[in-house]
């Protein structure tokens, strides 16, 4: 089996792990939450039997004080009736709520003509209901052991029916109640938040852990590509060097200078090669730890373009055609000539090395008012719009490379992007599959030439 089929097999297993990790999550806390609604809901009609309770002592309150007011003359209020309520537990039962007191003062008020009003009632109950934060619709219903003597409110749907709280003889009131979710949901908002956090905590690391899996692999990929091609791009100069070198010594070459004079420039060229393969690599590494210090002098840019050119046109291999343009209306480039110079060179070799064995470079350089830009275009294979959002990263190379399995580290364009932006500068790709691709650099004019 291929690594690639590993790969995505892995993949594969990591998601189902993933969706099942996910499912079983939301499962449990689905499972969670809704036991903790119906213990929050027998709260609430916990509650609602209590606070009824309360509401009836509370009525009896309001009729008592209006007894007062009628029997007490004068400031004399000896031999005035008194009553205190103690509040109900809901540990208590509910059979014995009404004291004997209660019970006396329930008949004393209906024999001084101030019977069970439902109206107050209601209205204590709302006001009760709403300081405790219970906004409920409810009906009260007051009856006898036979039939309903009295009702008030009319809820949509009944829900839930609170215990029947005894008035006086065998009357009794009670509320039938419609208790909607959101009134739930309203007493356990906190455990909502924490649940929600938690979940939220909870995703987030299955995603880090997912991520971090999938970075550590990527990582080891562009490990494994780098040291391939590190290794291959830098068999054959070594191996080249080190063959000039054992003729050189062996004193092969004395007795033909041309021929050892030939040898040394070939060696030399892969020495300056290897030379720049480090200083990019190092460049890099240098920059992503600190910025980058440059030592910025003013470039005539035609030259160093007709410079390129001409060093480009000596390697050969293919089929190699340089169309120059300039419109730069006196600016010049005021940038290090090192890195400028490394960074355009980039440009052109990957229009060279990336293109088919005949190519044409087209280089233009034209300026605005603001900015110099240097185009480099050619007609190879082209970047895919998938490509082009990465291809500017450490050891990323497009697909159509890699199926060409051109040599190569996957580092040119990231040294070229961040040259140019720490000159300021800024970096674009246009290209289509099997038309080619165009680079434009801009780089910010500081110095203009008076005519």
């Amino acid at each position: 089996m291929s690594k690639k089929a590993i790969l995505i097999m892995k993949i594969k297993y990591l998601f189902v792990i993933f969706t099942v990790a996910i499912l079983c999550l939301l499962s449990f806390q689905g499972i969670w939450l809704y036991n903790t609604y119906q213990l929050k809901l027998e709260e609430v009609k916990s509650r609602l039997n209590i606070l009824l309770i309360e509401s009836v002592n509370s009525e009896l309150d309001h009729r008592f004080a209006n007894l007062q007011k009628n029997v007490t003359s004068g400031n004399d209020s000896s031999g005035v009736l008194s009553f205190e309520f103690n509040e109900i537990s809901d540990d208590e039962n509910y059979a014995n709520i009404i004291s004997q007191q209660s019970v006396f003062l329930q008949n004393a008020l209906l024999f001084y003509n101030l019977p069970f009003n439902i109206a107050l009632l209601d209205s204590i109950y709302s006001t009760i209901l709403s300081e405790a934060n219970i906004n409920v619709n409810f009906m009260l219903t007051y009856k006898d052991s036979s039939e309903i003597i009295e009702t008030i409110g009319k809820p949509d749907n009944i829900d839930y029916r609170t215990i029947e709280v005894p008035i006086v003889s065998n009357n009794h009131v009670y509320a039938d109640v419609k208790i909607d979710p959101p009134v739930v949901f309203q007493q356990m908002f906190g455990i909502l938040i924490a649940s929600l956090l938690m979940l939220l905590i909870l995703l987030a690391i299955l995603a880090y852990q997912t991520r971090y899996i999938f970075t550590q692999h990527r990582l080891n990929r562009l490990r494994e590509n780098f040291t391939h091609a590190l290794t291959h791009d830098m068999r054959t100069p070594l191996g080249t060097i080190y063959n000039v070198i054992n003729q050189l010594k062996g004193g092969k070459l004395d007795v033909n200078p041309t021929t050892r004079e030939k040898f040394c420039d070939i060696a030399n060229g892969q020495v300056l090669n290897l030379q720049a393969l480090v200083e990019q690599i190092l460049t890099i590494a240098y920059i992503e730890q600190r910025e980058l210090t440059l030592n910025k002098k003013p470039i005539n840019l035609e030259e160093m373009i007709s410079r390129l050119t001409d060093k480009f046109m000596v390697k050969g291999g293919k089929n190699i055609k340089f169309d120059t343009s300039f419109a730069l209306n006196g600016e010049i480039v005021y940038a290090d000539p090192l890195y400028f110079e490394n960074a355009i060179s980039n440009l052109i070799d990957n229009a060279i090395k990336y293109s088919e064995d005949s190519v044409t470079v087209c280089i233009e350089c034209v300026s605005n008012q603001k900015m110099i830009f240097v185009k480099v275009r050619d007609n190879g294979l082209g970047i895919s719009a998938i490509d082009q959002g990465k291809i500017f990263e450490r050891f990323e190379r497009g697909a159509a490379v890699k199926n060409k399995k051109t040599s190569g580290f996957g580092l040119g364009l990231n040294y070229v992007r961040k040259v140019i932006e720490a000159h300021g500068g800024i970096v674009a790709l246009s290209s289509k599959p099997g038309e080619g691709s165009e680079f434009v650099i801009g780089i910010p004019i500081v110095v203009t030439l008076i005519k």
